[in-house]
């Protein structure tokens, strides 16, 4: 692997462990660690947090608790519904029910969530 990917990767890890990495410093802002994070990788993308999120789906609860805590009008989160035509899919969400997107998975679905607050490109 090249530093330039290992990089990318490792930021997508800890950007992927935000939540706890926030709650053990309460006095540090999700935009001041994402910047921390980011300041000498600046390509992090949709497709590094999913490769993250498959390779430690744990990360998934302290994400799911973390915008529990955060919900808000205009907030973001992860449903599970079924559907007649699709099946089972994990739609990202707003509080007032419009969907972002929808996956057959719950790891693509958390890994667009994070992108979408982190606002990090799809690929």
């Amino acid at each position: 692997m090249t530093a330039g990917r290992q990089n990318r990767r490792d930021a997508a890890a800890a950007l992927c462990e935000l939540p706890a990495y926030l709650r053990e410093h309460p006095r540090i802002s999700l935009a001041t660690r994402k910047s921390e994070v980011l300041e000498s990788v600046a390509d992090v993308c949709e497709d590094d947090l999913l490769d993250v999120l498959e390779a430690c789906p744990q990360l998934i609860d302290s994400w799911s608790s973390y915008v529990e805590d955060q919900r808000t009008g205009d907030g973001l989160y992860v449903r599970f519904r079924q559907t007649p035509t699709r099946g089972v899919e994990w739609a990202v969400a707003r509080p007032n029910g419009d969907d972002i997107a929808a996956f057959s998975s719950v790891i693509p679905a958390y890994a667009r969530l994070i992108a979408e607050i982190l606002r990090l490109p799809k690929r």
